[in-house]
């Protein structure tokens, strides 16, 4: 009875230990999930505010990366080989994004900001950004950032907000700029 006894105890030590290091690992997976998720949102403000990138400017004015909205296979477009401009894009901006928002994201945002500071002669720089977790919704992040510019003698600084949504797999689903006055300023100062 004493040797089922220690061998009872042994076992109940052993599974309490394992459950132990088992809880203890999926929340540092968690947090390590959640501070991955700021990491990429982080990076792609940082990328998207700081500028103007004058690689991005070279690629742009370079006709070699013209893309002809509206081309399509039939009309004579055998597009087998990236440009450098989509290439660019792919290094900086595709690994955060889903395949859907990314394309989104690259028609609507982002040459944005660095063409225009670029075009009017500004430079453009994060000063703050604050990335939190939304209270309603675990997968949506807030942020918030002060971009400051300076050109032409004017130096200045703008308020964007806006919102994140994350995936699993921990790629950007939607992004939404709610208070952004920057390409205002920008473009009329």
């Amino acid at each position: 009875m004493k040797i089922l006894k220690e061998k009872l105890t042994m076992i109940m030590l052993i599974v309490g230990i394992s459950m132990f290091v088992a809880g203890c690992s999926s929340t540092n997976i968690q947090s390590a999930s959640k501070d991955d998720n700021v990491s990429s949102i982080q990076t792609v403000l940082q990328n998207q505010f700081n500028g103007p990138d004058q690689k991005l400017m070279n690629l742009l004015e370079d006709p070699e990366n013209a893309t002809f909205i509206g081309d399509t296979e039939e009309e004579g477009n055998n597009k087998e080989t990236e440009t450098e401009l989509e290439k660019y894009f792919s290094e900086v901006y595709k690994p955060f994004f889903t395949e859907n928002m990314y394309e989104k994201f690259i028609g609507a945002y982002a040459m944005n900001y660095h063409t225009a500071a670029a075009k009017n002669n500004y430079k453009i720089e994060v000063k703050e950004l604050k990335i939190s977790q939304g209270d309603s919704n675990k997968d949506a992040y807030d942020f918030s950032l002060k971009v400051a510019y300076e050109g032409k003698g004017i130096n200045g600084s703008e308020k964007v907000t806006g919102k994140a949504h994350m995936n699993d797999e921990g790629k950007i689903t939607k992004i939404q700029y709610f208070e952004n006055n920057l390409l205002n300023a920008l473009e009329t100062k």
